[in-house]
């Protein structure tokens, strides 16, 4: 039989539960312990209710402080990985706008008849710079660092490729060793594109 207290106060369900256990004390020996073992078995069940509520809660609450912590290194990871971009990108930029200089400077200086490249090239303690179209087609060589064969700091420049002639070639070595110079120490292997040289248009009066 179920019986709806739900209409009881919680002082009148009390008095109800305390009137019931006194009516079964006054009642046989079976009555009474009926009654404790039923008064026994709410209580165990309430209070296994009660602890498994409270693990429930428990959990839920490490559930949601894992939510939390994951929501927090997913935000940190994506913030990292923006700013590792970001440095990448401004590198890569920076590097840029160093060839774009040092390849303006070099074909102004050698004023070569084709587009080429400036390669620094590194073996051991041999550093080179070679510029020209690639492999046994440079119009320079520069040893900066010398080795059994060359000294450092020697040049070598074949004018077939350029529009300067021989007797240019003092005053050009002077002006583009410093600018080789500054690239071999700031980078030990690099390739910087050299734009084929024009005259600079005249102004129109």
């Amino acid at each position: 039989m179920n019986l709806d207290f739900s209409p009881l106060t919680d002082d009148q369900l009390i008095d109800l539960i305390r009137a019931a256990c006194m009516e079964a004390a006054h009642r046989g020996m079976t009555t009474r312990m009926a009654a404790e073992n039923a008064m026994l078995d709410e209580a165990e069940k309430a209070r296994i209710a009660h602890e498994a509520a409270a693990r429930a809660q428990a959990e839920l609450a490490r559930e949601e402080a894992r939510r939390i912590a994951r929501e927090a290194e997913e935000k940190v990871r994506t913030a990292a990985e923006a700013a590792q971009r970001k440095t990448e990108q401004e590198k890569v930029a920076k590097t840029w706008e160093y060839k774009d200089e040092v390849g303006a400077q070099v074909a102004t200086i050698l004023k070569p008849k084709r587009d080429c490249q400036l390669k620094v090239w590194l073996k051991g303690a041999d550093k080179r710079v070679y510029i020209g179209g690639g492999f046994k087609d440079n119009d320079v060589e520069y040893f900066h660092a010398g080795n059994h064969h060359e000294k450092p700091g020697t040049m070598r420049i074949d004018t077939r490729d350029l529009h300067i002639g021989k007797e240019d070639l003092p005053e050009v070595k002077a002006q583009l060793l410093p600018v080789l110079t500054a690239v071999c120490t700031k980078y030990n292997t690099i390739t910087i594109p050299i734009p084929a040289w024009t005259d600079a248009p005249q102004e129109v009066a």
